[in-house]
């Protein structure tokens, strides 16, 4: 049996790749493994015509199964980095969101069904560009010079990003809230913080100026937005930051039992020694799966002082309790108001302390036979209450 994070052989067809790909994604969490089966579909048939970085892509994928399987057989940081990618907080879907979240939405007081048109035809094709690229639609602010660079920016919703950003800011800065946002926080929000009060030879700085301190600054804060989700899918992960991932329908499926062979002739074979090998390779390359870490990564115990603890090849309900709670605290959902069309972004909360787990009978050992205050109760060390 090969260790799961041992590397997925180069000579291996396409098509069983693909499925391999897709067993493996299978033995996820329910709660977002259509997700991840849904991404790797997509990629296997948007370029299943094309030749070109045919090699590149292949290699992707044998790591995608290598970092499946080693979640699936307790690696936490690869299991973490899944539902991360999952979940919109990394990778290729946030990546997605935040070019939807961007754009401008239709106007509602657009009266004629043209502008509505081409407002809707604007926001379907943010995905196929990329957001450093310029948009050729003609626009009625500032110069010639200026409208051609960075003009992606007149598509942005500037005002509803600023909000936006203020109301990740405050969660992040939240002392209550200890969760990790992975990477800079948020600062200072100002589009305009770095354009200069003059121009190097004096006089007020140019607009191309202007527009490039601005334009730069939007990429740099655009890699630091967590995209909201759907209401639903943020309801979600609150029922699974309370425990959902214990129930049935939430549970991780088991594995299906490998297949074994009929006869003992295998076993036979096996236990003959191969003196040939021994002759022709070296004894640490044969031995290796005998090592006392490998023994250790299958979970096999022996009385050897040096193998250590055993590897763990299954996440605890609890752990994935935590990492939902700092998933769900790192995502929000939007609503707008009909009447204001203002906006309005809801956070995942941080535990309450009145809903802290309940001690088991091991914690409770400790404090047997003591009060609130640590006082014993009863016996000869008790010290007499003191009169009000």
């Amino acid at each position: 049996m090969p260790r799961p994070g041992s590397t997925v052989p180069s000579n291996i067809p396409t098509r069983h790749l693909y499925r391999h790909l897709l067993r493996e994604i299978s033995y996820l969490p329910p709660a977002f493994s259509t997700i991840v089966r849904n991404q790797a579909r997509h990629q296997f048939h948007q370029h299943k015509d094309e030749r070109s970085h045919l090699k590149q892509r292949l290699a992707r994928a044998r790591t995608s199964l290598r970092a499946i399987k080693l979640a699936n057989h307790g690696s936490a940081s690869h299991m973490l980095e899944l539902i991360y990618k999952a979940f919109g907080r990394s990778g290729r879907r946030r990546r997605q969101l935040v070019s939807r979240f961007v754009v401008k939405s239709a106007d509602p007081s657009a009266s004629d069904s043209s502008s509505l048109e081409a407002l809707l035809e604007l926001a379907s094709n943010v995905d196929k560009r990329a957001l450093n690229e310029s948009d050729e639609i003609p626009r009625d602010t500032g110069s010639k010079t200026a409208k051609k660079n960075h003009a992606w920016m007149d598509n942005w919703d500037k005002p509803k990003l600023l909000q936006f950003l203020k109301s990740q800011k405050t969660v992040q800065t939240d002392p209550g809230a200890a969760i990790n946002w992975q990477g800079k926080p948020i600062r200072r929000i100002d589009e305009d913080i770095h354009v200069p009060d003059q121009a190097t030879w004096g006089g007020k700085p140019s607009e191309v100026l202007v527009r490039a301190k601005q334009a730069a600054w939007w990429k740099r804060i655009a890699n630091k937005i967590q995209p909201p989700l759907g209401k639903g899918e943020w309801e979600l992960l609150e029922k699974l930051s309370n425990g959902a991932q214990e129930q049935p329908e939430w549970r991780i499926p088991s594995r299906r039992t490998p297949a074994q062979p009929l006869t003992d002739d295998a076993d036979e074979a096996e236990s003959d020694w191969h003196w040939e090998e021994y002759a022709t390779q070296s004894t640490a390359f044969l031995e290796k799966a005998s090592a006392a870490r490998a023994k250790r990564y299958f979970g096999e115990t022996t009385s050897s002082p040096f193998l250590g603890k055993p590897h763990r090849d299954t996440l605890s309900d609890r752990w994935f309790r935590r990492v939902y709670r700092e998933v769900w605290q790192r995502t929000c959902y939007m609503e707008q108001d009909p009447n204001t069309l203002q906006y309005k972004f809801t956070w995942g909360a941080a535990p309450s302390k009145d809903k802290l787990p309940p001690p088991d009978e091991r914690q409770q050992l400790l404090f047997e036979g003591v009060d609130a205050k640590g006082q014993r109760l009863g016996g000869e060390g008790e010290q007499p209450a003191k009169e009000p």
